[in-house]
């Protein structure tokens, strides 16, 4: 789908749709029937747009603080579902249709059944809701707020059943895995952090963007994860991500560093020692003897046998 947001004669507010384009299991349709023109309703700017699961029902949430549904093949709006008192910020549906879940400045999340004008439910966060995902199986939702902290809600009653804490800057977007057993969020400092949603222990982490990440999706088949960011950048990865991890041997300043031909071996000079590791347990193998002194560089010839180190 591409859409624009910009201000209407009167004040009013509009979401253009110029096109709805309908992904189903790497299936692309770009003649799926839509409106052709600006859906008229907001009064104030909007902040999020999704379609219901089953692609009758467009939905809208903005700045007034009104969650909007349209019939999505004729333009004309339906309903408007009212009750939040901050903006609306995120919404988020379930493949099923059964779920939609909208997230606002007043520290509430709404649970609804389109079409219906009332709330299913009330979930009171502790900050505005920034982003937020249901599950595929429509059994729970996860948000992220101003807290810097993600939630998991179950849907049928209302509990907060995990936090999730990891980020160090304002998450923005949030998705979960087709398969239900993984959340991914992006924050405004361009890290993509990954969950797992049965014991919400962070999985992995991803410097992605130089900027805030804007969206976030994951592939059908489970194994890629598609984000965007400020920086201009759409960008591909595979899952799950790899995880960092630490060489620790030095007891202090570390000057250099090098990898054998193969990668399999690393090998880093400090102010008391060089030392070579194993890359992949990261376990230390050997310390190299010759070093007198800090060491200012260090090289591994192309056969990966000679070593070489530059001190002071």
């Amino acid at each position: 789908m591409c859409n624009s947001r910009r201000a209407w004669p009167g004040g009013r507010f509009t979401i253009f749709l110029c096109l709805q384009v309908l992904i189903a299991g790497g299936h692309i349709d770009a003649q799926a029937p839509g409106p052709a023109g600006p859906l008229v309703g907001h009064t104030a700017a909007m902040n999020a747009a999704v379609y219901s699961g089953d692609q009758r029902y467009l939905v809208t949430a903005g700045a007034d603080q009104a969650v909007k549904i349209w019939n999505a093949r004729t333009g004309d709006e339906i309903r408007t579902l009212s009750g939040h008192t901050g903006q609306v910020l995120c919404l988020a549906t379930s493949p099923d249709n059964a779920v939609l879940v909208s997230g606002a400045a007043d520290n509430t999340l709404r649970m609804w059944d389109v079409p219906q004008p009332d709330p299913l439910r009330v979930f009171a966060s502790s900050s505005p809701t920034r982003a937020v995902a249901v599950s595929p199986n429509g059994q729970w939702a996860v948000s992220f707020g101003d807290d810097l902290a993600g939630r998991i809600w179950k849907l049928e009653d209302g509990g907060n059943t995990l936090v999730l804490e990891g980020h160090a800057a304002q998450p923005l977007v949030a998705a979960v895995r087709n398969d239900n057993n993984q959340i991914a969020s992006g924050d405004s400092q361009g890290t993509i952090l990954t969950w797992g949603p049965l014991d919400g222990k962070l999985q992995g982490h991803l410097g992605a963007h130089a900027g805030p990440v804007r969206g976030l999706a994951f592939h059908p088949n489970n194994q890629q994860l598609v984000s965007a960011g400020d920086d201009g950048l759409v960008k591909y990865w595979q899952l799950p991500p790899a995880g960092r991890r630490s060489l620790d041997g030095h007891s202090s300043v570390v000057r250099g560093v090098a990898l054998t031909s193969d990668g399999q071996l690393a090998l880093l000079g400090g102010d008391d020692s060089v030392r070579v590791f194993n890359v992949g347990n990261g376990q230390p193998l050997r310390e190299l003897a010759g070093a007198s002194g800090p060491t200012a560089a260090v090289a591994v010839s192309g056969n990966n046998a000679p070593a070489a180190i530059a001190g002071r």
